[in-house]
């Protein structure tokens, strides 16, 4: 794994030589791969992928066609498939400029619906919880409590929990499911 050196931990040479050691190994294993890739052996192929979605080195639409040119299936198309699904919450959150910025949200809330309705859910960091962010913020927004309850459900199951944020989304969910019941009661004429 690759250390990052700052500011506040200090620079550490030993540390330093670690991280150029694992650059190297992972240069010298994606050449390996590639030449192999190259000379039709299909499962370095597949590894090679698999090695460019865990590295961010391959978009998720370029991967998926990878995987249908390669006819994988099975088993290694399900675990690629968890390891695309962090590469698609990356890209369609890396489109989002704030908190402001409905339209991205929009766009990304509704494809990462689509994302939990198939299973097609990061297990674990930073895509994760930015998955339940924006289907959150748009939820919100929209008072949409099927995307509240999906937001709610995901964050809830995230480990470490984040109190603050399943708060918030509690809070939201009730709110429209308030003023869905207020637009109820409007069209009844009570």
């Amino acid at each position: 794994m690759l250390q990052a050196q700052s500011y506040e931990t200090g620079f550490n040479a030993a540390e330093f030589q670690k991280t150029v050691d694992a650059a190297k190994a992972i240069k010298t294993e994606l050449a390996e791969l590639t030449a192999k890739a190259g000379k039709g052996d299909r499962e370095a192929a597949i590894a090679l992928l698999q090695r460019e979605i865990d590295l961010n080195r391959i978009g998720a639409a370029d991967a998926k066609k990878k995987v249908a040119e390669l006819k994988i299936d099975g088993d290694v198309k399900k675990a690629i498939g968890v390891k695309l699904a962090k590469s698609e919450v990356s890209e369609l959150v890396g489109k989002i400029r704030g908190q402001d910025d409905k339209e991205n949200i929009a766009k990304a809330a509704d494809a990462l619906l689509v994302m939990v309705n198939e299973g097609r859910i990061p297990e674990e960091g930073r895509e994760q919880f930015n998955m339940w962010m924006v289907l959150f913020l748009h939820g919100q927004a929209t008072k949409n409590v099927d995307m509240l309850t999906k937001a709610l459900a995901g964050a809830d199951g995230m480990n470490p929990k984040n109190p603050r944020f399943i708060d918030a989304i509690k809070k939201a969910l009730e709110e429209a499911k308030a003023d869905g019941d207020k637009k109820e009661e409007g069209k009844d004429g009570k």
